[in-house]
Order: C-alpha cells, then sequence, then structure tokens
C-alpha cells in the first residue's frame, strides 16, 4: 500500500478518516512501518470540514505533497441493485474533488 511505502520512506502521513477507531489503526501501521502519522477526523464530503482539515494540515506542515484518496462507503455482502449503488459514486466523487479543491 502506498501508505506504508511511505512511512518506510520517512513522509510525514496525515491520515483523515470520519472517525477515530479508522485514525488509530492507520497510526499504528504508518508507526510500525517506522513513520509519522497523525490522524484527523473529518468527513470528506462536508465541505467546512475538509476545509478547516486541509488548512490544519497546511499550518502544520507548509505544503500537501501528495493526496491519495481512499474513499468509499462499505459494499453489501451481496451485490448491490443499482438503487442501492447510487449513493455510493457521489461520495467518492465529492471527497475527492472537496479534497483537491482546498
Amino acid at each position: 500500500a502506498p501508505m506504508a511505502l511511505w512511512c518506510r520512506e520517512g513522509a510525514t502521513v496525515v491520515a483523515v478518516a470520519r472517525g477515530q477507531d479508522g485514525l488509530d489503526s492507520v497510526i499504528a501501521a504508518c508507526e510500525a512501518e517506522g513513520g509519522r502519522c497523525e490522524g484527523i477526523p473529518c468527513d470528506a464530503t462536508e465541505p467546512e470540514q475538509v476545509r478547516a482539515m486541509v488548512e490544519s494540515v497546511v499550518q502544520r506542515h507548509g505544503r500537501i505533497d501528495v493526496l491519495h484518496h481512499n474513499l468509499g462507503a462499505p459494499h453489501p455482502s451481496a451485490p448491490p441493485s443499482v438503487p442501492a449503488a447510487l449513493p455510493l459514486p457521489p461520495l467518492s466523487c465529492r471527497g475527492t474533488l472537496l479534497c483537491g479543491h482546498f
């Protein structure tokens, strides 16, 4: 995974997730690779949360060199019907666009 490579190479990784539970596992994985990682809770579909997250990262680190998006929603255990799948693309697209915008 890209994060593990970046951690081994000495990058500072800033992980973003909706909740602290998701962040704790990413931080632990990065630190296990010898890297530095911090976590910021953020709902990537909410413009003001994304703006605050980006501003916070730039304030603490001076810049963002790489944006790696792994946004999405959990897939159901059975193949989704078309109506059930419709909400998935807007989540992924909106979060990606907002992160790149700010």
